[in-house]
């Protein structure tokens, strides 16, 4: 069990990367319009993949840690047409579906889907009641495994 609450605080760290800096300051990521964080575990892996919203669609960014022995892999990167970015937000921002506003660092990414518009960041739990949300799982672990397959394992001292 301690296993897992160290991957997943590690994970969140990672996955959180799309908010502001201690000293108050707004990081690149944070800049951005619209981000979607979704995090997974595969057996041995946490994964955290990160969508931000570009002109074009949106930049996809991966990362996989393991923790024994200690590696990681990435970050890996993919792109998303513009119209599978808005199917992607549409989903989570569709009626029915339940979000909650996050305040501090309130995320289990274990079960939530994060979601950033402007500053205000929101989650919306993975087993929603609406398929389409349970569906987004895959579509995302395709593009993130894609993307991380042909990257070297970097061991850890």
């Amino acid at each position: 069990m301690r296993f897992f609450k160290i991957a997943l605080t590690l994970t969140v760290m990672v996955g959180l990367w799309c908010q502001h800096t201690a000293d108050g300051k707004v990081t690149p990521a944070a800049a951005a319009h619209r981000i979607v964080v979704y995090a997974y575990n595969d057996f041995v892996w946490s994964k955290t993949v990160r969508l931000t919203e570009t002109d074009a669609g949106a930049k996809g960014e991966v990362v996989a840690v393991r923790y024994s022995p200690s590696s990681s892999i990435g970050p890996g990167f993919f792109t998303l047409s513009k119209a599978e970015f808005e199917r992607i937000w549409s989903t989570l921002n569709a009626p029915g579906v339940e979000k909650r506003v996050v305040s501090g660092s309130q995320v289990d990414l274990n079960t939530e889907y994060l979601f950033q518009a402007g500053k205000q960041t929101y989650a919306v739990r993975k087993t929603s009641s609406a398929p389409a949300v349970s569906a987004l799982a895959g579509r995302l672990r395709n593009h993130a495994d894609a993307a991380l397959k042909s990257l070297p394992v970097k061991h850890e001292a």
